[in-house]
């Protein structure tokens, strides 16, 4: 028999195709679940660091919940507590058939890099405390947008681990309480944070209490055990051993050296951070019981956080990136001991308006290791218009793309060639 072959009739076929591919093409990145835990850890930071570049501009600071919000039940943070994920999980607010909607986000603009924790080896903890890791995510951010002269920094970590789930620490200085100054390393951070007096708080710190508690009775407080609970092979520990308070104490030459004014406008607060090379940001002692707080003497370093590249602003990090919270009372189920002082502590906190944290000392001041000014030396976004070569090359490579689908649809259909003879200009002929 013969067989008439007439490109017309390949629309069908053209159109599934087409379709399958730029669905394919499409599919969010998932950053969860067991084909993403299985990857090595170096391939997770890659391709976290690759989605941060896919896109540079920040989001913007959300608006903070309402009232009603606050007072809906449905209104939760509780899933980043309990998903175990590397992006930001979803919950369904009202059951089956509903929305599922992003968990509020509290840090909702910053810049992320690559680190790395290098631990002190003879530091008496478990887990990630005692193995460190070479493959870490790590943010600095802001809890809520900058004033003209102050800010409310936080930080979180991230450590990688291959064919099994990340290890996450989040600090801030305090709560919501802002810093008279862009300086992001003016303070320690801790996974503690302090939160104002009750008589003292503003309506968004209140908001933000409000929020949390209904997840968790330690609102200003994240565990540490998940972090000592898994070496970073996957090995389960036996006796998890961690500290009851964790802190990041800024190098020395941060401290001293970045600016305390905003960047010059039209810079974001961040681009200071955009210029810092890569190296040493934090020294990490721990608190090992609540009765040493006042003693800092008994604190003991326990690591160095460096990073490994340039900071980088992007909507990823900003709307997708999640680091795992930890509840507190996890981890008075390994050291029931300390519950009670933990209680004791944010009752001291809600009833006095003078309660901080100790920032640990500094040795001397070192020369500035930013430049005041100098927005040229950042690593500035490409925004130059597209140019008539780079619009013939997308045009070349969209009609690359047609042609290639339909020659797969061709194949699909069978009309390939097969002896053919030509017959017309228009169509084949096939025996």
């Amino acid at each position: 028999s013969t067989q008439i072959w007439n490109p017309m009739g390949y629309y069908q076929e053209v159109l599934v195709l087409f379709t399958l591919v730029v669905t394919i093409m499409s599919q969010p990145y998932k950053l969860e679940g067991k084909d993403w835990q299985k990857n090595t850890a170096e391939s997770k930071v890659e391709e976290m660091i690759n989605l941060q570049y896919d896109d540079h501009v920040s989001a913007s600071f959300p608006s903070l919940p309402t009232e009603d919000d606050l007072l809906s039940y449905e209104f939760t943070v509780a899933p980043i507590f309990e998903t175990v994920t590397d992006q930001l999980p979803l919950y369904n607010p009202s059951g089956s058939g509903a929305a599922w909607l992003p968990v509020p986000k509290q840090q909702a603009q910053g810049v992320i890099t690559s680190a790395v924790w290098t631990p002190v080896l003879d530091n008496p903890y478990t887990g990630m405390f005692k193995d460190g890791c070479q493959d870490a995510i790590v943010r600095l951010s802001l809890v809520s947008p900058p004033t003209e002269d102050s800010i409310v920094p936080g930080f979180a970590i991230k450590c990688l681990k291959t064919a099994y789930s990340s290890a996450n620490i989040l600090a801030q200085p305090t709560m919501v309480y802002p810093q008279p100054s862009y300086n992001l390393f003016l303070h320690d951070y801790t996974n503690h944070p302090v939160a104002q007096a009750l008589s003292n708080q503003t309506k968004e710190e209140r908001d933000l209490m409000a929020l949390y508690t209904k997840s968790t009775k330690y609102p200003t407080m994240t565990g540490l055990s998940k972090f000592a609970q898994v070496d970073r092979n996957g090995r389960e520990e036996p006796a998890p051993n961690f500290p009851f308070r964790i802190i990041f104490h800024p190098v020395d030459n941060l401290h001293y050296g970045f600016p305390d004014a905003a960047p010059k406008s039209p810079n974001p607060w961040y681009h200071y951070l955009l210029l810092l090379n890569p190296g040493p940001l934090f020294e990490v002692y721990a608190q090992r019981e609540p009765s040493d707080q006042d003693m800092t003497e008994r604190y003991i370093r326990i690591g160095t956080i460096s990073t490994t590249r340039k900071f980088i602003p992007g909507k990823f990090g900003d709307t997708k990136l999640s680091f795992e919270h930890t509840y507190m009372e996890r981890d008075f189920e390994f050291f029931p001991v300390r519950e009670m002082a933990a209680k004791d502590i944010i009752k001291q906190q809600q009833e006095n308006m003078n309660y901080r944290y100790k920032d640990l000392p500094w040795g001397n001041a070192t020369d500035l290791i930013v430049p005041e000014e100098g927005p040229e030396e950042a690593e500035e976004v490409d925004t130059t218009p597209l140019g008539v070569v780079d619009i013939i090359l997308i045009v070349f490579i969209c009609l690359a793309f047609i042609v290639l689908v339909v020659v797969l649809a061709a194949i699909v259909r069978g009309y390939f060639f097969d002896g053919a003879t030509t017959s017309s200009l228009g169509d084949y002929e096939l025996h």
